[in-house]
């Protein structure tokens, strides 16, 4: 008799073991409902919908013998699809903004008739961002980010609650992730925007993810954007005392008339707000003779002193000293016609 109850007991605790170890391996969205009393679990794939994107509804049990059950799936209170060990259904996806009510009926062998119900609504969220670096005037396309530089990461929500109204974006909770990992300090409600600065990166891109929820959860929608990491380069530009700053090209070598001009370097994709910044360097280097000739982003070349004979060579490097890593260089040759 003791042998009996020894067994039984045996086979209760490993039972136990068994369901509690798969139940936390599992992982569950806003969307997921899970009976504490039958364990079955209903899930939606993928786990936030987007606007017209076809949806499957499973279900999951370890207590339920779902395959021996009668399962009916209903959409908005109609009935869409039924069969025995029905687990899984493909909706059809709803507009933005439309309330989708899923109802799902089991009836196991030999057991009562128990239902699983959500409620969710299709919204939509756009990432944009603007890099926080310098370009000079009539520049003609977007800032890039660099390295050491900051960017900025905006969140554009279209989401609506149940009674069909527009929510508010202040009242939507963003959760944002960087490269994968949470940024938690940058999360919360109405915090549609992520300012990332001076953040050193070892890859060729960046990625920022946000998942926006709805107070009462009713509403879940995630988007991601991943933008290249550029390196600040250094353009050169002649400057004539006649005509100005010549902005049509950049400057690899110069065939000139013999007068006094100057050259202009300008930084791109420096976080700097202007090209003479405080924290942005310069240093000119005539290397035919090895000396520095400015420390400012202009230097004045004056033919008649500094050029000897028709060719001569300038290098210019500039760098951010607010940071380690951001620099750039330049070399130049200049021919001079007679």
């Amino acid at each position: 008799m003791k042998r009996s109850v020894f067994i039984i007991a045996g086979v209760l605790l490993f039972g136990i073991f068994i369901t509690t170890h798969t139940t936390s391996a599992q992982s569950f969205t806003p969307y997921t409902i899970i009976d504490a009393q039958t364990e079955v679990s209903v899930t939606l794939n993928p786990d936030y919908p987007q606007p017209n994107e076809d949806f499957t509804v499973n279900l999951e049990s370890y207590a339920v013998d779902l395959n021996a059950s009668q399962i009916s799936f209903y959409r908005n209170g109609k009935l869409v699809g039924s069969g025995l060990g029905l687990r899984e259904y493909l909706y059809i996806g709803g507009n933005i903004g439309e309330k989708l009510t899923i109802k799902v009926t089991i009836t196991p062998h030999n057991g009562n008739s128990f239902d699983k119900q959500l409620v969710f609504i299709p919204g939509a969220v756009s990432l944009d961002w603007e890099a926080h670096t310098y370009t000079p005037p009539f520049y003609k396309g977007k800032a890039l980010y660099t390295d050491e530089s900051s960017v900025t990461f905006y969140a554009l929500a279209d989401m609506y609650d149940t009674a069909g109204n527009k929510i508010d974006p202040t009242k939507l909770i963003y959760n944002w992730k960087i490269n994968g990992k949470g940024a938690a300090d940058k999360s919360g409600t109405g915090r549609n925007t992520l300012l990332l600065s001076n953040e050193r990166s070892f890859s060729s891109s960046i990625t920022a993810s946000v998942t926006v929820t709805s107070l009462d959860k009713t509403s879940v929608v995630e988007q991601s954007i991943s933008i290249p990491i550029k390196t600040p380069k250094i353009v050169v530009y002649k400057k004539s005392d006649l005509y100005g700053i010549d902005w049509n090209r950049g400057l690899t070598d110069i065939a000139s008339s013999p007068e006094n001009f100057s050259l202009v370097a300008v930084p791109y994709y420096f976080g700097a707000f202007s090209a003479t910044a405080q924290n942005i360097n310069y240093e000119w280097t005539d290397r035919n003779s090895s000396t520095k000739i400015s420390y400012n982003n202009e230097a004045r070349i004056n033919l008649s002193e500094s050029l000897e004979g028709s060719l001569a060579r300038f290098n210019v490097s500039v760098k951010n000293a607010s940071t380690v890593f951001q620099k750039a260089y330049k070399n130049l040759i200049i021919t001079i016609n007679e």
